[in-house]
């Protein structure tokens, strides 16, 4: 009997969740890092500015859209 594979956008959808979590856990502990020696309000101020240079970034290099702005996920 052959065994069942799950589709492979559910596959694509766990490796992604994954990568997010890792990712959070990650930021988390560059936070904490930085917070640590350099105190909350330092820690902060860089935050703000990751933040504000990843919303330029969001500006500079727009999503791009297909030709009709389709966002339906691909079956």
């Amino acid at each position: 009997m052959v065994p069942w594979k799950p589709p492979l956008r559910i596959t694509f959808g766990k490796a992604i969740t994954r990568l997010l979590s890792g990712g959070l856990a990650a930021g988390s502990g560059v936070w904490g890092a930085t917070a640590k020696p350099d105190g909350l309000s330092v820690s902060l101020q860089w935050a703000a500015v990751a933040h504000l240079v990843t919303a330029v970034i969001g500006f500079i290099v727009p999503v791009q859209l297909s030709a009709d702005g389709d966002q339906e996920g691909i079956d």
